[in-house]
């Protein structure tokens, strides 16, 4: 099934190069925790943007440690846990 008639319909495994997950500390993260933004489902907009009101932060400790989930430019976030799947 298309969603819109003019769209074509392919599988997420034929346009992305890699999927993975970042992480947060134990414990959670606050807007007063550190000094870097950590994007969670809860800053990822249904219209497809990005809300950065209030972000939740990690130190640059934890930050420089993380072996995966460092954004780059042009990345797609997808929101995976919870009630907001596929946000």
């Amino acid at each position: 099934m298309t969603i819109v008639e003019d769209w074509n319909e392919i599988s997420l495994d034929t346009v992305i190069s890699l999927i993975e997950s970042g992480s947060r500390p134990k414990g959670g993260v606050s807007i007063t925790s550190g000094e870097i933004i950590s994007l969670g489902g809860e800053n990822i907009l249904s219209s497809g943007g990005i809300n950065l009101k209030s972000p939740k932060l990690v130190t640059t400790s934890f930050f420089n440690n993380m072996t995966k989930g460092h954004l780059q430019n042009e990345d797609v976030l997808i929101n995976k846990d919870g009630a907001q799947t596929g946000k």
